[in-house]
């Protein structure tokens, strides 16, 4: 259980009826009949005291003491440390049962030397419970979105702890953005039924809920464990539903991270404005600096292909004058 530790005591409500004790053991009911559980006893010459578990399982989570003399502080006492409890199965009927003789040394009977049976039981307040669900009326699943409609009918779902407890509930609660504090829900939700885990019972709670136009922002709560007012829960969690396009605002967001850099150029500072404009500028006197240039050696090019054709027309004449001369 991780709470408390739970301790189980066996004692003489007469002490000073009973002369001497062989032994004191501690019983547990198991829905069938009572078996032993620990005991103490003296040994054969009845000096020694022996303390033997015979529920073997127990022997590991819990510690047990005790002493048969002298009657007065008699006991036996079984203790199971918060962290060794187990729920349900160590929260059962027990019993006290002795073997003594009275003080005329006269065997006590049976029926005064066993007690009445005291069942041992448990409290628990619950401490998990999970984040409402959301779906809208008629739909088959659960959905994401927290913005809806005004007229639409939302089925909000909880589930979680609710202590040891079978029969308690989880409660739903509201508060719009005008209110100052949460106010249970007149809805009556559906139960599902309990089921244990442990020292806990858990079940989930479903409410249905339309939308009207004072829920611009309404917060929705669910707890187990109150004790009164909304918000006293020991388990909660909330839920926040405001009024709009299903989708709109994540829409939105969209359009706002897509178009939002084609609009930094257009909407930023005069100075980057200039700036752009000057590279471009720059860009521009390059590009057609370099085209000129190429322009002009093809134009040069071209001279000095013409200008050796010349002088080839020139070399052929000369070598005609020559021959002439010779002929």
């Amino acid at each position: 259980m991780g709470e408390d530790t739970l301790t189980i005591v066996c004692s003489l409500s007469n002490p000073s009826q009973v002369k001497s004790l062989f032994f004191i053991e501690l019983q547990r009911n198991t829905s069938v009949s009572f078996e032993k559980v620990v005991s103490i006893t003296l040994n054969l010459d009845n000096v020694q005291e022996e303390i033997n578990y015979q529920d073997l399982s127990l022997q590991g989570r819990t510690t047990a003491t005790g002493t048969l003399k002298p009657p007065s502080t008699a006991e036996l006492r079984l203790t199971f440390t918060k962290e060794n409890v187990r729920c349900p199965e160590d929260f059962k009927e027990y019993r006290c049962k002795m073997s003594a003789v009275d003080s005329s040394s006269n065997a006590i009977p049976e029926q005064d030397a066993v007690s009445n049976p005291v069942e041992i039981s448990y409290r628990v307040q619950p401490k998990l419970i999970e984040r409402p669900r959301v779906r809208i009326l008629g739909q088959q699943f659960d959905t994401i979105e927290r913005q809806f409609e005004v007229g639409t009918a939302l089925q909000l779902t909880c589930t979680g702890q609710i202590g040891s407890d079978p029969s308690a509930m989880i409660r739903w609660c509201a508060k719009t953005a005008v209110a100052q504090s949460f106010t249970g829900l007149p809805q009556t939700p559906l139960h599902s039924q309990s089921s244990p885990s442990g020292c806990q019972y858990t079940r989930s709670s479903t409410i249905t809920y339309n939308l009207t136009s004072s829920d611009t922002y309404t917060q929705f709560l669910c707890e187990s464990g109150h004790s009164g007012l909304c918000g006293t829960g020991t388990a909660r969690q909330y839920v926040n539903i405001t009024l709009g396009s299903p989708g709109l605002q994540q829409s939105e967001s969209n359009a706002c991270s897509t178009e939002l850099p084609a609009l930094i150029p257009v909407l930023g500072s005069t100075s980057t404005i200039l700036f752009i404009l000057c590279v471009g500028l720059v860009i521009f006197i390059l590009v057609l600096k370099h085209d000129i240039k190429n322009g002009m050696c093809c134009f040069q090019r071209s001279e000095n292909k013409e200008y050796a054709m010349h002088d080839v027309t020139r070399v052929d004449e000369h070598h005609y004058q020559d021959l002439d001369a010779n002929q």
